[in-house]
């Protein structure tokens, strides 16, 4: 209402109406299902070849397989939306999407560390742990951190 308010104030609201569809995205309260769509993330690699790069990339399959198994609900009562809440503080992204992508970056465990994965709500960043090869160890980490 007090949208209206305002647009009326200074005449604009007319303009609204007449060009609907244009506003629709910004205006709507609608919100479309979340995907683990691969768009939302930008991985922070190491150099091509490398040792580091190898463990990413094995860290990213068991990321990956993580994300289809929240997609089919098949992750020991994980959602989706939990995810994005734990990276964004927010259910599902804006409508018209968010200024940088979802970062995905890498640390090393140190001895017998053995540190969870972590974000940075501001930075939009997701601190994956290097050199995870079995999917199941890292869908254990990400519900113990998420929930």
């Amino acid at each position: 209402m007090q949208l209206l308010d305002g647009m009326n104030s200074i005449g604009n609201f007319g303009d609204i109406m007449a060009h609907k569809s244009v506003f629709d995205t910004v205006l709507e309260n609608k919100q479309k299902k979340l995907t683990a769509s691969k768009s939302l993330f930008k991985v922070d690699y190491a150099e091509k070849g490398s040792n580091m790069r190898n463990k990413e990339d094995s860290t990213m399959y068991c990321f990956e397989v993580f994300l289809v198994d929240l997609e089919e609900g098949e992750a020991d009562g994980v959602a989706l939306e939990d995810l994005f809440i734990f990276i964004t503080v927010v259910e599902s992204p804006p409508s018209l999407g968010f200024d940088l992508p979802i970062t995905i970056q890498f640390y090393d465990f140190v001895g017998k560390e053995r540190r969870r994965p972590s974000s940075s709500t501001c930075c939009l960043t997701l601190d994956l742990p290097r050199g995870m090869e079995d999917p199941e160890k890292i869908k254990s980490l990400m519900r113990d951190s998420i929930l």
